[in-house]
């Protein structure tokens, strides 16, 4: 059975805006976009891709400290981004 892209909106998790935690996951992307500046996309479980509803400068998000949906972890940027919109991959070192 093939499994479906998992979204994961981020939301602050301190008063800087630096710190960004899944909220919860979705299978619908449409609506991720609509209603949240950030997300990770899930290809590969426990791989992500974050992604933007809007363009942003890499600059921008390079120095997020994003955590993991599943244990909360830092996850580790393992590329650089691929555009304004798909940015960088992460991979978390404890569920992968």
């Amino acid at each position: 059975m093939m499994e479906r892209i998992k979204y994961h909106p981020l939301v602050n998790a301190d008063t800087d805006g630096t710190v960004k935690v899944p909220m919860f996951l979705t299978t619908d992307e449409a609506n991720v976009k609509e209603h949240h500046k950030l997300y990770l996309e899930e290809l590969i479980p426990h791989r992500y891709r974050l992604c933007a509803s809007k363009p942003v400068k890499a600059e921008s998000v390079i120095d997020l400290d994003i955590r993991c949906p599943y244990c909360g972890k830092r996850l580790t940027a393992i590329s650089t981004p691929k555009d304004g919109t798909r940015l960088t991959l992460l991979l978390c070192d404890r569920c992968s």
